[in-house]
């Protein structure tokens, strides 16, 4: 697994400072597949979860995106 940080400031309507971090997460799984059924995302009180995608890539390369 790796983590990939993509972070901005950027100054708001009433011109203070905000930070956006746009974190990507890589997880490769070859086995106990069950073990990653389910992820959790732990965020601070003061964070905003935006934005959530994931896709699965078979072994024949084809992919198939999250279905909610």
């Amino acid at each position: 697994m790796y983590e990939l940080h993509d972070v901005q400031l950027r100054v708001n309507e009433e011109y203070g400072l905000e930070t956006v971090d746009n974190v990507t997460r890589v997880i490769k799984i070859f086995r106990n597949l069950d073990r990653f059924s389910t992820m959790t995302i732990d965020i601070l009180w003061s964070d905003k979860l935006t934005d959530i995608s994931e896709r699965t890539i078979k072994p024949d390369g084809i992919t198939s995106p999250l279905s909610l």
